[in-house]
């Protein structure tokens, strides 16, 4: 299973200027599973990276790099005032993807997984940079390192990589340890391969989960392994997102797991409250994918349960999500 990265919300600036806006939410450490998204309300999220068009002639097998942007540690503290806001560009054959920012911490835990095609005899030398955000100005280079993405996807597995600066330096981190980020690789091909994404598109009745102000609620998807995760909507309990995240699976046909969205709460100085869960089964997941390339699913809409019980609003009616499922290509 790979999990394709939202889509952009706007385009790559120059590389040490905004090379994307703030991407605030993130994946796994909000509770034990999810990530502290900051109250963006989607207006300066980054979505994550973008799916990766074809170059590659006609009639021949693509090939497929899939690359989880894991983590980071030692990085270097760059600004006088917090720690790091810590994002991944990657860049190969043209194409280029970014990561979400994990804020205030020199160890960011990313687990985005990005999928770039392997185009013909072209070298697939891959490069990765780490930035830090900054509201104001540009955004500060932290380091980077350039690899040849088939021959480690051919190795497989997991390794950590020295950041460098642009003088070919280690990177010391704020800690004085050499500062690296670590990335899995593997190979796939489009033989049974098919491409999805989902498109959280609202909630409703969400319940009162502060003494003081009403909800900022996001959504973290979760589907196998991989993880994403909305934008805060902040003090409403009818949050409207219309954001979309990718994934795709190997082969369809085999056994699906269900699609998982945990609605979650954000607290500015405390561990964000889970709410409660809501489930896409199989038999829906695997319906859509049997559509054909561009089908876009009716709306699916969930009721959010917790611990067994239906999650019920503050105007005492069911807490509901919805999303829809689109094959092969982005809603407009």
């Amino acid at each position: 299973l790979h999990a394709l990265g939202a889509e952009p919300a706007t385009g790559f600036e120059s590389a040490e200027a905004h090379v994307g806006e703030r991407g605030e939410g993130a994946d796994t450490q909000a509770s034990e599973d999810h990530a502290k998204p900051s109250p963006s309300g989607g207006e300066e999220r980054g979505e994550g990276g973008a799916e990766i068009s074809s170059g590659a002639e006609q009639g021949s097998a693509k090939r497929f790099v899939d690359v989880t942007v894991v983590s980071a540690e030692h990085l270097p503290k760059s600004d006088v005032f917090g720690t790091c806001d810590g994002y991944a560009v990657l860049e190969m054959c043209g194409h280029r993807v970014q990561t979400t920012t994990k804020t205030n911490t020199y160890t960011p835990q990313w687990n985005e997984v990005f999928s770039f095609e392997i185009e013909g005899e072209r070298k697939p030398e891959m490069t990765v940079e780490v930035y830090d955000w900054d509201r104001i100005g540009k955004h500060d280079f932290l380091g980077q390192f350039v690899i040849d993405a088939d021959q480690e996807a051919s190795a497989g597995g997991g390794k950590a990589y020295p950041l460098l600066t642009r003088e070919g330096k280690p990177v010391v981190g704020h800690d004085k340890q050499p500062a690296h980020i670590t990335l899995k690789f593997s190979i796939s091909d489009e033989a049974h391969r098919v491409d999805f994404k989902v498109k959280v598109c609202k909630g409703s009745n969400m319940p009162k989960a502060d003494v003081m102000g009403s909800c900022d609620p996001y959504v973290a998807l979760s589907f196998g392994d991989k993880r994403h995760t909305t934008s805060v909507r902040k003090n409403t309990y009818h949050p409207t997102w219309n954001q979309t995240f990718g994934f795709s699976v190997d082969d369809a046909k085999a056994p699906l797991l269900p699609l998982k969205l945990a609605l979650m709460d954000w607290d500015r100085l405390t561990r964000d409250d889970t709410l409660g869960e809501a489930v896409v089964e199989e038999g829906l997941v695997r319906e859509a994918l049997a559509q054909e390339r561009g089908h876009v699913s009716q709306e699916i809409t969930m009721h959010v349960t917790k611990d067994g019980k239906a999650v019920v609003g503050e105007n005492d009616l069911p807490t509901t999500l919805t999303v829809r499922i689109v094959v092969g290509a982005a809603e407009g």
